[in-house]
């Protein structure tokens, strides 16, 4: 279960994809993540397509705790197969290659229990942004998320990676409605403690990103979200992370140019994220950078 064997897989969707509005159980994803990373995104693919993956490889993708409420493995995944055969994919911010609309997931999927293994088709509408792609897309390495075992975390992780700047500021109705969540989480202080804070909590501690979040208010009331991340891909991130404070550094930024380049309001923590992110763009634009920063 969470094998290493899956380091090389890969995971490449177009970002209108990934930013649409949807939601997905931890075995509905990594059914579809696993039929993914078995595209070749750069190639044409039939849209009669079928894709078979064996029951032991989404096996192999899981762990003890995602499987909840008892019964076997097998059990859970012909229900999430029938649940995902019902999922929906609405394209809100569609951009040339979509218009405003929606679509399932797949056109056809079916768990063959006589052989361990499930056939699948993407829906004709979703295939445009997983195949034939050469720019606009995202792409990340499908061991980055095998951990993850809160619902969104993968959400906010993909829209991260798409995104690859260094702050995004996201309003409370559009969270709730790319994650679908417009009928829960009524109580901003619900929205942050059950889905926020712990999907971030979890995309710091196991992968290549680091961010960090603060409420944006109208008053008293919290209107939105702005999110200050970091995408550290060609740095080697540890299993175990790092102490965020020292005596000296704050996550690997001096607390002497934290306390210099600190914005109005912002905690010592935010700070160093933003000022992470910023020396991170620098070196990809090939500038020097102007902070000693410790990855």
């Amino acid at each position: 279960m969470v094998t290493g064997k899956n380091d090389k897989l890969v995971v490449v969707k177009h970002n209108d994809l990934v930013r649409a509005a949807y939601r997905l159980s931890t075995i509905e994803s990594r059914i579809v993540l696993a039929c993914v990373a078995k595209i070749n995104s750069k190639a044409q693919l039939p849209a009669n397509h079928k894709i078979s993956i064996c029951a032991s490889e989404i096996q192999d993708l899981l762990s003890k705790d995602d499987l909840k409420g008892g019964g076997s493995f097998y059990t859970h995944l012909k229900e999430a197969v029938d649940k995902l055969a019902e999922r929906w994919v609405y394209f809100l911010e569609p951009s040339k290659r979509s218009s405003e609309k929606k679509t399932r997931w797949v056109y056809t999927v079916e768990y063959v229990q006589s052989e361990a293994k499930i056939n699948l088709s993407f829906s004709p509408d979703i295939l445009p942004f997983l195949c034939e792609l050469t720019d606009n897309f995202t792409q990340y390495q499908l061991s980055n998320v095998l951990q993850f075992k809160v619902t969104y975390s993968s959400r906010f992780y993909e829209l991260f990676k798409s995104w690859q700047s260094a702050e995004k500021t996201l309003t409370v109705e559009w969270l709730k409605e790319h994650l679908e969540l417009e009928d829960s989480y009524d109580r901003i202080d619900n929205l942050q403690n059950r889905v926020i804070k712990p999907a971030l909590a979890e995309i710091n501690a196991q992968t290549d990103i680091r961010v960090d979040y603060s409420p944006v208010k109208e008053g008293r009331r919290v209107v939105a979200f702005k999110f200050t991340f970091v995408c550290i891909e060609d740095k080697k991130i540890k299993s175990k992370p790092k102490p965020k404070f020292s005596q000296d550094r704050i996550d690997g930024v001096l607390k002497t140019d934290v306390e210099k380049y600190a914005k109005v309001g912002e905690s010592y923590q935010q700070a160093a994220t933003r000022i992470k992110a910023e020396q991170l763009m620098l070196e990809k634009n090939g500038k020097p950078k102007t902070v000693d920063v410790v990855w």
